[in-house]
């Protein structure tokens, strides 16, 4: 059987679902090799991806890659391209699936529904174009993938869809995301600047995130003992974030790096007293298991997936309430025996989410549709 996987919502970091194109992509073929994989991508992001025997990559001319021409290359061109190559089973990773060859099986993965429940966290004119899709993509998929029991229940409240036609492949954490000591750490640490304990965040820089209320709550703080590290990429609407840093007179406590690379990543969250994820939603949430799998504890929303993903092994917080990401702030920085019970318990958790166990997961999905197809 012909397996083909589109890659193209993978630009050239490996951020948000970045992530989960390239571990999909390098990882299921391998435990797979009953079956062959056609994998589109684009000259840009063809880094990220190891060949194997079963493997052969289809580039897409540049000019289908630019975001509007993408659209057009994937409603309109690619099922013919599915067609040509015989494909029996093709894996849309960015929530919509384009017209539908009568012979040819399709998965779709749905990171969350924010399009339909968070509007407000995207530009107009995406919220508008998934608005649009995702319904008729979740009626044309033979099975869809959701990256947490929380995106699951979404879909089925939203869309209608039946429960048995979704197949829950939690995300993992790499196994370089380990507690970080020594020298090692320490270069990483001077490399950015940090030259003093530190509160920690890291993730996009937009609205969903809650950034802003972060801000509000370290500006809180007792006592400033620690700096507060934020660590991404610019979004969008970002430009709040750095007029409430001078606003709060935070300039000489609030340290931006930018993105950084994803092995400097350990040493960032080994090295800080704790870390503070307090967004809005999220469909997985994987900083929030990284810093657990390097032993750092936690503190973050109570909501969406979140409170799922973490379990007990977190300081769970309203992200509306800025004095109680504040006090949770406070009492993992005052208290070592909570720091040390969130640590330990955060270790534990992370070793429930392993990228190996989300390769088979999606595996038995495809092998469950494809056997349905005979």
């Amino acid at each position: 059987m012909k397996i083909a996987i589109n890659t193209l919502a993978l630009y050239k970091t490996k951020v948000g679902m970045g992530r989960y194109i390239v571990e999909l992509v390098n990882r299921v073929p391998v435990i797979d090799s009953e079956n062959k994989y056609i994998i589109y991508l684009s000259k840009k992001n063809r880094k990220h991806f190891t060949a194997a025997p079963n493997v052969s990559f289809n580039e897409v001319p540049a000019f289908f890659t630019i975001p509007f021409l993408k659209i057009i290359w994937e409603h309109f061109f690619l099922p013919l391209s599915l067609l040509k190559n015989k494909v029996d089973l093709y894996h849309a990773t960015g929530f919509v699936l384009p017209w539908k060859p009568q012979k040819i099986k399709y998965v779709v993965t749905i990171a969350d529904m924010t399009f339909f429940t968070h509007p407000q966290y995207h530009q107009w004119i995406k919220t508008m174009y998934f608005r649009l899709f995702i319904p008729s993509s979740l009626k044309k998929a033979d099975m869809v993938l959701a990256i947490s029991e929380n995106t699951k229940k979404d879909i089925v409240t939203i869309a209608k869809l039946n429960e048995k036609k979704i197949a829950t492949t939690y995300l993992g954490v790499d196994s370089y995301f380990v507690p970080n000591t020594g020298k090692e750490s320490l270069a990483v640490l001077r490399k950015w600047g940090i030259m003093q304990p530190y509160i920690l965040f890291v993730g996009m820089l937009e609205p969903r995130k809650n950034i802003v209320g972060l801000l509000k709550a370290f500006s809180l703080l007792s006592k400033k003992s620690h700096i507060l590290v934020i660590v991404g990429k610019k979004g969008w609407m970002y430009d709040d974030i750095f007029s409430y840093v001078k606003k709060l007179r935070l300039e000489n406590h609030v340290l931006f790096t930018g993105y950084v690379p994803d092995e400097e990543l350990p040493a960032l969250y080994s090295s800080a007293t704790c870390f503070v994820y307090p967004s809005f939603y999220e469909g997985f949430g994987i900083p929030v298991i990284e810093a657990m799998a390097c032993g750092c504890p936690v503190i973050t929303a109570e909501n969406s997936s979140l409170k799922e993903i973490v379990g007990n092994a977190a300081l769970l917080v309203d992200p509306n309430n800025i004095s109680q990401i504040a006090e949770s702030m406070e009492k993992i920085l005052d208290n070592k025996k909570e720091r040390e019970a969130k640590r330990k318990a955060g270790l534990q958790q992370a070793k429930k989410y392993k990228w190996s166990i989300f390769a088979n997961k999606t595996k038995e999905a495809y092998n469950q549709v494809i056997k349905e197809k005979k």
